[in-house]
């Protein structure tokens, strides 16, 4: 049996290492700047909501839905993380008025550099009464909606899979239809992915 090359190995993880901090430094970079984005989205919903109450106040009967249903339909995302996005752009000092400038202004300025999201900057605002919709993320939750929508994409498409296996079995294709899906989750995650006896259940 030969012997185990140490000093490759040393170089290996020293690589490893290597890259581990390039990768942790260029998402640390994606999140920060990405704050800056959400916090233009959210002076866009703070703004939708104004519109609504504005008509309510004047006395006109919109034909158009209220704020909640708005965002649902036409914004596309769900009304916490509205909330979030909202409660994110007040607490940076940005209101229903503001533009791109002015987050362009604190994006250059990094005012937001070093602040949570969850915990902080998706927080309701100091003497604001907090939304149902704004609350805590919970333990599974990350602080980016698009990797919980990731999730919610992932357990649906498990949940068919579950639905559609039987089917599978009886055609005698299920074998094939698991080693197309671990091909597909390899590339996507470049891991590799062990198959159990009973992956499915």
């Amino acid at each position: 049996m030969s012997k185990l090359d140490t000093t490759k190995l040393d170089a290996l993880e020293e690589k490893i290492e290597g890259l581990r901090t390039r990768v942790h430094k260029k998402i640390t970079a994606f999140k920060e700047d990405a704050k800056y984005d959400f916090a233009e989205f959210g002076i866009y919903l703070l703004a939708g909501r104004e519109l609504h109450k504005v008509s309510l106040k004047a006395g006109r009967k919109t034909s158009g839905p209220g704020f909640t249903e708005w965002v649902a339909k036409q914004v596309g995302v769900n009304i916490r993380t509205s909330y979030h996005y909202m409660n994110l752009a007040e607490n940076a000092g940005l209101t229903a008025e503001s533009t791109i400038e002015d987050v362009e202004a604190l994006r250059s300025s990094k005012a937001l550099e070093g602040r949570k999201l969850a915990g902080d900057l998706y927080l309701a605002p100091a003497g604001v009464a907090e939304e149902p919709s704004s609350r805590k993320l919970l333990p599974d939750q990350s602080e980016f909606p698009f990797v919980n929508a990731w999730r919610r994409d992932l357990k649906e498409f498990a949940a068919k899979t579950r639905v559609s296996r039987d089917q599978l079995l009886e055609a005698g294709e299920l074998d094939n239809s698991i080693s197309g899906l671990r091909a597909l989750l390899e590339s996507l995650t470049m891991t590799k992915v062990v198959v159990t006896e009973d992956p499915i259940n």
